[in-house]
């Protein structure tokens, strides 16, 4: 097949001609765009609200980097943890860098993230501890951390121990019962009035540190079982706690 070259007649009108975009109307696009992707509104939306070309939103979401009008903010943030946990970029007790830092690289708010995270660590992925100096470990839903404590690496190499949510908890539920012991007659408590304890003793039986041991024997001082002894430790006190949780009179053993 051969080409018609024969030359168009002299009557049409020519082609128009591609011009670019005024700058300052891409950059009030922009601008219209990234306020919608920090409202979770997708590109759709967005050109049907404003009337705005959908083809010029779309290439400029992906130029600006911000993720495709298919998926939210919050599933986009978690598909992209998901796989760089699966691909090793973050390994098995790596702290993940701070949830600003990851919302800075994505470009989205530091709450996506921070709502991504907490879907991770619905799933076993990842282990989030509050406070200051905490953040998000990786874990290994295959083997859950055993003990109280799980070890963890940042990424200059510093080694860390994180205690696991609930731990301090469990540990002064173990503590009571020592305490209020078993009701049959004839049968004593593991810890009857008068026992001594320290929080180092008790941080080396359960491998955490002395200040969440601390933290575990506040409830029962509260409670009135156990007394603070200055920097001896603690001491049981000579009583009973009945079965509503509330301890009964007594005095120090």
């Amino acid at each position: 097949m051969m080409l018609d070259s024969t030359p168009p007649p002299p009557d049409l009108p020519p082609l128009p001609r591609w011009r670019p975009l005024p700058q300052d109307y891409v950059d009030q696009v922009r601008a219209a765009l990234s306020n919608a992707h920090a409202q979770n509104i997708s590109v759709a939306d967005l050109a049907a609200r404003t009337a705005l070309p959908f083809r010029l939103l779309r290439e400029l979401a992906l130029l600006d980097g911000i993720e495709p009008y298919s998926a939210s903010r919050h599933d986009y943030v978690t598909r992209v943890l998901r796989a760089r946990i699966a691909d090793g970029t973050y390994p098995t007790g790596l702290v993940l860098p701070p949830a600003s830092a990851i919302a800075a690289e994505l470009k989205v708010q530091k709450q996506v993230v921070s709502h991504a995270l907490q879907s991770l660590a619905w799933t076993g992925a990842v282990l989030l501890v509050r406070g200051t100096g905490r953040g998000a470990a990786v874990l290994d839903p295959e083997h859950p951390p055993r003990g109280y404590t799980v070890p963890v690496h940042r990424s200059n190499g510093k080694e860390e121990n994180w205690l696991l949510p609930g731990a301090v908890e469990h540990i002064t539920d173990i503590l009571r019962s020592r305490i209020t012991g078993p009701q049959e007659p004839g049968t004593h408590p593991p810890y009857p009035p008068g026992t001594r304890f320290t929080g180092l003793a008790l941080a080396a039986e359960f491998g955490i540190n002395p200040t969440a041991a601390t933290r575990a024997v506040q409830p029962l001082i509260r409670e009135g079982i156990v007394s603070a002894v200055g920097t001896r430790g603690h001491v049981v006190r000579n009583c009973r706690t009945a079965t509503d949780g509330r301890a009964l009179g007594g005095q120090v053993g």
